[in-house]
């Protein structure tokens, strides 16, 4: 379940990809012969971290976050604490949200 926009989506793989690529092709031998072996490994645990969490957010179903009741709107207006006593002529309370 993918967007409209798929062609961002493998543009960011493609990226990804490639660049993981050539870490691992030019820079991985080097740093795991000069450095420590253990830098190939967090590099590859990196990216799969990386992929997992990509493909997981791009084939997942966004949600609707639902809109509060009557009840709750009437219950958070009356919470809302007018500044300087209630008849102060300079606060405006909040515009209402028109339901769509």
């Amino acid at each position: 379940m993918m967007a409209r926009q798929t062609g961002v989506f493998f543009v960011t793989v493609v990226l990804i990809v490639g660049t993981c690529t050539l870490f691992f092709v030019c820079d991985c031998p080097y740093l795991s012969r000069e450095i420590s072996p253990a830098i190939p490994a967090v590099a590859a645990f990196l990216f799969l971290f990386v992929m997992s969490a990509l493909f997981r957010t791009s084939f997942s179903d966004p949600g609707v976050i639902p809109r509060a009741s009557l009840e709750e709107a009437a219950d958070i207006e009356k919470q809302i604490e007018v500044p300087n006593g209630s008849s102060s002529p300079t606060f405006r309370p909040p515009p209402r949200t028109k339901e769509v």
